[in-house]
């Protein structure tokens, strides 16, 4: 159940033809209990979080106090590189820009998440595509930055959202 109502609460009411009608010409309405479905609030849906890296909220920090246009073009490899891999180089830019300027308009809705897993040199992962995959080295470059090896000998670089941890140290590949 709702809290209680206090003056100056917005609400949801049901209302039929008749005060529908009332309400268009301007004339005063009232309203039973049971016409009230509750506070507009309770009808909004929820802000859903902003999920940011740790790196990512230290590079947004130095932006938010900047209109959406001038934050986003302002946003330059050397000076921001975790957040211009983001923005303008994964293949979700277009969806992470406008995320990105709803946290500069709702900086209250972000969240920072730490990474699932650091990857080192002889985890076993498995890739986006259900692949295994043994990690090969863990580079310092922005994007796609772990350099796995496949048991058909290719090998691949991916990014550490797109691999699942399973097993650390592995020696080869019937462990």
């Amino acid at each position: 159940m709702t809290e209680p109502y206090k003056k100056g609460d917005k609400v949801v009411v049901k209302i039929d033809t008749g005060d529908s009608r009332k309400l268009n010409i301007g004339c005063d309405v009232s309203f039973y209990n049971k016409q009230i479905l509750g506070k507009l609030k309770d009808f909004m849906p929820k802000q859903e979080k902003i999920k940011m890296t740790v790196e990512e909220k230290k590079e947004f920090d130095e932006l938010i106090s900047m209109s959406p246009w001038s934050a986003l073009v302002n946003i330059r490899p050397e000076e921001s590189p975790v957040l211009y891999s983001s923005l303008w180089e994964s293949d979700h830019a277009t969806s992470n820009q406008f995320k990105f300027v709803r946290a500069l308009e709702h900086p209250e809705l972000i969240e920072v998440v730490k990474p699932k897993h650091e990857f080192r040199i002889g985890d076993l992962v498995e890739d986006k595509h259900n692949k295994k995959a043994i990690v090969m080295n863990v580079l310092e470059i922005v994007t796609n930055p772990v350099h796995v090896y496949y048991q058909d000998g290719r090998d691949g670089y991916w990014g550490k959202e797109d691999l699942t941890f399973i097993k650390n140290d592995v020696i080869d590949w019937g462990d």
